[in-house]
Parts: structure tokens; sequence; C-alpha cells
């Protein structure tokens, strides 16, 4: 390839990846908007499964954490206190 070529496709690429990282951003942030912390005296997840969990005994700079909620016994797997839940987001498509 010449260096004119070299640095068309490098510009190319450049700017997928720039519209990449603002889809990415711009589908976190939307997902962010619409979650809500659902606290656990109000209701559990309604079947097994892992959850984002507010944990706030673990430490100063951890309280949020990710648990799996046994549906049979209606227990968590960590063993700390769970105050507020919501559930995990979507896995990202692939093109694979």
């Amino acid at each position: 390839m010449t260096k004119q070529e070299l640095k068309a496709e490098r510009d190319y690429l450049d700017e997928r990846l720039a519209k990449f990282e603002q889809e990415k951003d711009a589908g976190w942030k939307k997902w962010l908007e619409n979650q809500q912390w659902i606290p656990v005296s109000e209701r559990l997840p309604e079947a097994h499964g892992w959850c984002v969990c507010y944990t706030p005994e673990i430490d100063a700079n951890r309280k949020i954490n990710v648990e799996y909620f046994r549906g049979f016994s209606r227990t968590w797997s960590g063993g700390f206190e769970i105050t507020h839940w919501m559930p995990l987001p979507q896995p990202p498509e692939t093109d694979g």
C-alpha cells in the first residue's frame, strides 16, 4: 500500500472507532437512565440469576457488587446485606 492509501485506511478506522465510542457511550447512558434501584424491602427478583446489588457493608470504597440471587431459597450468593438491586443489562450485540 502507498502512504496515501495507508493514511486513508487509518482515517477510515479512526472515524469508525470514534462513531463506535459515541454509540457505546449513548447506549450506556440510556441504560442508566432507564434503571432504578429496587429496594429488597419492596420486592426481590422473580427468578434466579445475576443482579447488580447495593451492598453497604462490603467496605467504604465498594458498595456496588454483582451477586447471584437463588430463586428457590430467596437468598443472595455473597453473604452480604443487600439493600437494593437491579437487573443486569443485556449483553452487547456482536457480529459473529
